[in-house]
Protein backbone atom coordinates (compact mmCIF):
# COMPACT_ATOMS: atom_id res chain seq x y z
CA UNK A 1 0.00 0.00 0.00
CA UNK A 2 2.81 2.38 0.88
CA UNK A 3 4.48 1.76 -2.49
CA UNK A 4 1.17 2.42 -4.27
CA UNK A 5 0.73 5.70 -2.36
CA UNK A 6 4.23 6.80 -3.36
CA UNK A 7 3.49 5.92 -6.99
CA UNK A 8 0.21 7.89 -6.94
CA UNK A 9 1.97 10.86 -5.33
CA UNK A 10 4.67 10.75 -8.01
CA UNK A 11 2.09 10.70 -10.80
CA UNK A 12 0.16 13.59 -9.25
CA UNK A 13 3.32 15.60 -8.71
CA UNK A 14 4.35 14.94 -12.31
CA UNK A 15 0.95 16.06 -13.65
CA UNK A 16 0.88 19.16 -11.45
CA UNK A 17 4.39 20.05 -12.58
CA UNK A 18 3.41 19.41 -16.21
CA UNK A 19 0.39 21.73 -15.86
CA UNK A 20 2.65 24.43 -14.42
CA UNK A 21 5.03 23.90 -17.33
CA UNK A 22 2.16 24.18 -19.83
CA UNK A 23 1.15 27.51 -18.30
CA UNK A 24 4.77 28.63 -18.39
CA UNK A 25 5.07 27.66 -22.06
CA UNK A 26 1.95 29.68 -22.96
CA UNK A 27 3.33 32.70 -21.10
CA UNK A 28 6.72 32.38 -22.75
CA UNK A 29 5.16 32.14 -26.19
CA UNK A 30 3.05 35.24 -25.56
CA UNK A 31 6.25 37.11 -24.57
CA UNK A 32 8.16 35.84 -27.61
CA UNK A 33 10.53 33.66 -25.57
CA UNK A 34 10.54 30.89 -28.14
CA UNK A 35 13.63 28.95 -27.07
CA UNK A 36 12.45 28.78 -23.46
CA UNK A 37 8.98 27.71 -24.63
CA UNK A 38 10.48 24.85 -26.65
CA UNK A 39 12.60 23.67 -23.73
CA UNK A 40 9.70 23.79 -21.29
CA UNK A 41 7.29 22.05 -23.67
CA UNK A 42 9.80 19.21 -23.90
CA UNK A 43 10.17 19.24 -20.10
CA UNK A 44 6.39 18.98 -19.64
CA UNK A 45 6.44 15.84 -21.80
CA UNK A 46 9.21 14.41 -19.63
CA UNK A 47 7.27 15.16 -16.46
CA UNK A 48 4.01 13.73 -17.75
CA UNK A 49 4.82 11.47 -20.72
CA UNK A 50 1.43 9.69 -20.70
CA UNK A 51 -0.62 12.91 -20.89
CA UNK A 52 -1.74 13.68 -24.44
CA UNK A 53 -2.21 17.36 -23.57
CA UNK A 54 1.50 17.88 -22.97
CA UNK A 55 2.33 16.33 -26.35
CA UNK A 56 -0.35 18.39 -28.08
CA UNK A 57 1.00 21.56 -26.47
CA UNK A 58 4.47 20.63 -27.66
CA UNK A 59 3.06 20.17 -31.15
CA UNK A 60 1.51 23.64 -30.98
CA UNK A 61 4.88 25.17 -30.13
CA UNK A 62 6.47 23.43 -33.12
CA UNK A 63 3.58 24.47 -35.39
CA UNK A 64 3.93 28.12 -34.31
CA UNK A 65 7.59 27.95 -35.27
CA UNK A 66 6.78 26.42 -38.65
CA UNK A 67 8.32 23.08 -37.63
CA UNK A 68 5.38 21.19 -39.07
CA UNK A 69 6.92 17.72 -39.21
CA UNK A 70 7.90 17.97 -35.53
CA UNK A 71 4.36 19.16 -34.75
CA UNK A 72 2.89 16.14 -36.56
CA UNK A 73 5.17 13.84 -34.56
CA UNK A 74 4.03 15.41 -31.27
CA UNK A 75 0.33 15.25 -32.19
CA UNK A 76 0.77 11.65 -33.32
CA UNK A 77 2.34 10.82 -29.95
CA UNK A 78 -0.63 12.43 -28.18
CA UNK A 79 -2.98 10.24 -30.22
CA UNK A 80 -0.96 7.11 -29.50
CA UNK A 81 -1.65 7.81 -25.84
CA UNK A 82 -5.34 8.62 -26.31
CA UNK A 83 -7.09 7.79 -29.60
CA UNK A 84 -10.15 9.76 -28.42
CA UNK A 85 -8.24 13.01 -27.85
CA UNK A 86 -10.28 15.39 -30.00
CA UNK A 87 -7.88 18.32 -29.78
CA UNK A 88 -5.04 16.09 -30.99
CA UNK A 89 -7.02 15.05 -34.07
CA UNK A 90 -7.97 18.66 -34.77
CA UNK A 91 -4.39 19.94 -34.44
CA UNK A 92 -3.05 17.06 -36.52
CA UNK A 93 -5.59 17.78 -39.27
CA UNK A 94 -4.80 21.49 -39.40
CA UNK A 95 -1.06 20.80 -39.52
CA UNK A 96 -1.38 18.13 -42.20
CA UNK A 97 -3.41 20.60 -44.26
CA UNK A 98 -0.57 23.12 -43.92
CA UNK A 99 1.79 20.42 -45.18
CA UNK A 100 -0.49 19.83 -48.19
CA UNK A 101 -1.53 16.31 -47.20
CA UNK A 102 -5.23 16.93 -47.81
CA UNK A 103 -6.39 13.33 -47.59
CA UNK A 104 -4.77 12.72 -44.21
CA UNK A 105 -5.89 16.17 -43.02
CA UNK A 106 -9.47 15.39 -43.98
CA UNK A 107 -9.37 12.06 -42.12
CA UNK A 108 -7.92 13.66 -38.98
CA UNK A 109 -10.47 16.49 -38.98
CA UNK A 110 -13.32 14.03 -39.55
CA UNK A 111 -12.06 11.99 -36.60
CA UNK A 112 -12.12 15.14 -34.46
CA UNK A 113 -15.63 15.93 -35.67
CA UNK A 114 -16.89 12.41 -35.02
CA UNK A 115 -15.47 12.48 -31.49
CA UNK A 116 -16.97 15.88 -30.69
CA UNK A 117 -19.35 17.36 -33.24
CA UNK A 118 -19.83 20.50 -31.14
CA UNK A 119 -16.48 22.12 -31.95
CA UNK A 120 -17.05 25.07 -34.28
CA UNK A 121 -13.29 25.43 -34.84
CA UNK A 122 -13.13 21.92 -36.31
CA UNK A 123 -16.05 22.71 -38.64
CA UNK A 124 -14.22 25.85 -39.78
CA UNK A 125 -10.95 23.97 -40.37
CA UNK A 126 -12.79 21.24 -42.26
CA UNK A 127 -14.67 23.86 -44.29
CA UNK A 128 -11.43 25.58 -45.25
CA UNK A 129 -9.88 22.28 -46.29
CA UNK A 130 -12.94 21.37 -48.37
CA UNK A 131 -12.88 24.82 -50.02
CA UNK A 132 -9.18 24.37 -50.83
CA UNK A 133 -10.11 21.03 -52.44
CA UNK A 134 -12.75 22.76 -54.56
CA UNK A 135 -15.66 21.12 -52.76
CA UNK A 136 -17.52 24.38 -52.23
CA UNK A 137 -20.96 22.98 -51.36
CA UNK A 138 -19.46 20.77 -48.66
CA UNK A 139 -17.33 23.67 -47.45
CA UNK A 140 -20.35 25.96 -47.17
CA UNK A 141 -22.24 23.27 -45.24
CA UNK A 142 -19.33 22.94 -42.83
CA UNK A 143 -19.13 26.72 -42.34
CA UNK A 144 -22.90 26.85 -41.78
CA UNK A 145 -22.56 24.15 -39.12
CA UNK A 146 -19.80 26.17 -37.45
CA UNK A 147 -22.05 29.21 -37.38
CA UNK A 148 -24.87 27.16 -35.85
CA UNK A 149 -22.56 25.90 -33.14
CA UNK A 150 -21.13 29.32 -32.43
CA UNK A 151 -24.55 30.92 -31.99
CA UNK A 152 -26.17 28.07 -30.07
Amino acid sequence: LEIAEVAVDAVLEGRIAAIAMEDLVEGQLSLGRIEAAIENAARACELSPRDPRTWSDRGCVHAMLGELRAAVAAYTRALEIDRDFTVGWHNLGVTLARLGDTRAAFCALRNAQMLDGRRACTCIALGQLLADMGLLDAALASFARAEQLATA
